[in-house]
């Protein structure tokens, strides 16, 4: 073997043990998603919910960022919400997330507007948002002040500007703290996080600038293109409708269990199977009308199975679902029979959603036969 062909192999053995401990920590996080998110909606006490809604977000980031990695581009177009993101709320998610517990000496001014909207994903605005924030708390450890407000940019755009109270940025360039290795405050360090943001937030349609805040403290801007707070509103006031039976099938005893108690949990009667044998020798036709199916199962595979099943059941919605970031098998899969595609971990309303998508085709098809 020449030395070209083993680094190839290594380098290839190397990215496929990435993409297994990408799989393995998205299984891990989609058990402790399903049950914090299973908390949360039974929680009556504010405390523990605020703890708990702070899980949730850590989460479904980290999962973001564990995409990121896998696809090497980021995952803002496909995470994005069609109506965008809420800007006053995201900015308190990452205040949750990154504000000291006790508010310590450091005051919170968030100026946005309610309805103002972003066409960014939240997840997306939330880790921006947390490294400004993480930059501001550290550029000031006796205390100070951070104001998040928003200026009109156009019909089109929104700037949503991030201000704090401290030292500054950099005298006479504040661009320089994009720079890799250049800190906030002007000092030799790492500057990994402003410059990735920066580059996060291009992705996704936005530009991120930084300027001084009139000789006393920093101010980083957001140029963001305009969601539609319309479609929130509408969105969020929708009632989902949901399957009364559900059958899932994946091999991860812990993801398995989870979904069946959020299910449950849902009203939905729930069948689990641990693979496509057990599933294909005990599952009756017509018994469901949505299914969870891992893409990766033992044996016979998510899509082999499906395909299976959409013989059997023509009515039933299948959704598949997968741990791991790149798959050319699930992006090929044929739409005639996988009728929406997944990703683990899925927060609770992702998971409403992805049912009540899956009830209504289910619904048409029974109304228009099967071959509608």
């Amino acid at each position: 073997m020449t030395d070209e062909a083993a680094d190839k192999k290594t380098k290839n053995g190397d990215a496929l043990g990435a993409a297994a401990v990408v799989h393995d920590v998205n299984q891990m996080l989609a058990v402790i998603t399903g049950r914090a998110g299973l908390l949360l909606k039974r929680a009556e006490d504010a405390e523990l919910a605020r703890h708990l809604e702070a899980i949730l977000l850590a989460s479904g980031d980290a999962a973001t960022m564990l995409r990121r990695l896998g696809t090497g581009t980021g995952a803002a177009a496909e995470m994005m919400p069609p109506a965008g993101s809420r800007l006053k709320d995201v900015g308190e998610q990452a205040r949750l997330l990154v504000w000291p517990a006790d508010g310590g000496n450091f005051q919170w001014k968030n100026l946005l507007e309610n309805e103002a909207a972003a066409a960014v994903s939240p997840q997306v605005l939330r880790e921006v948002l947390s490294n400004l924030l993480l930059n501001a708390l550290g550029a000031m450890p006796a205390g100070g002040e951070v104001v998040l407000s928003q200026q009109e940019s156009g019909d089109d755009r929104i700037l949503v500007r991030v201000a704090d109270n401290g030292p500054g940025l950099p005298a006479g360039d504040p661009e320089q703290v994009f720079v890799a290795g250049v800190s906030s405050s002007g000092e030799k360090g790492r500057g990994l996080g402003l410059a990735g943001c920066r580059q996060l937030l291009k992705r996704a349609g936005g530009r991120l600038s930084a300027e001084s805040n009139q000789g006393s403290g920093a101010v980083f801007i957001l140029d963001l293109p305009r969601g539609n707070s319309a479609a929130l509103d509408r969105k969020n006031s929708e009632t989902p409708s949901l399957p009364r039976r559900v059958l899932v099938v994946d091999d991860e005893a812990g993801v398995r269990e989870m979904l069946g108690d959020v299910l449950a949990e849902l009203g939905c009667e729930v069948q689990a199977c641990r693979d496509g044998r057990q599933t294909l020798a005990e599952y009756k036709p017509g018994s469901a009308e949505v299914a969870l199916i891992d893409l990766n199962l033992p044996g016979l595979s998510g899509l082999e199975l499906a395909t299976r099943l959409r013989v059997g059941d023509p009515c039933l919605s299948i959704v598949m679902v997968t741990g791991w970031e790149q798959d050319d098998s699930l992006a090929a899969a044929d739409s005639s029979v996988v009728d929406q595609k997944a990703s683990k971990p899925m927060e609770l309303t992702t998971l409403r959603d992805i049912l009540n998508q899956g009830q209504r085709l289910h619904q048409e098809r029974r109304a228009g036969g099967p071959s509608s």
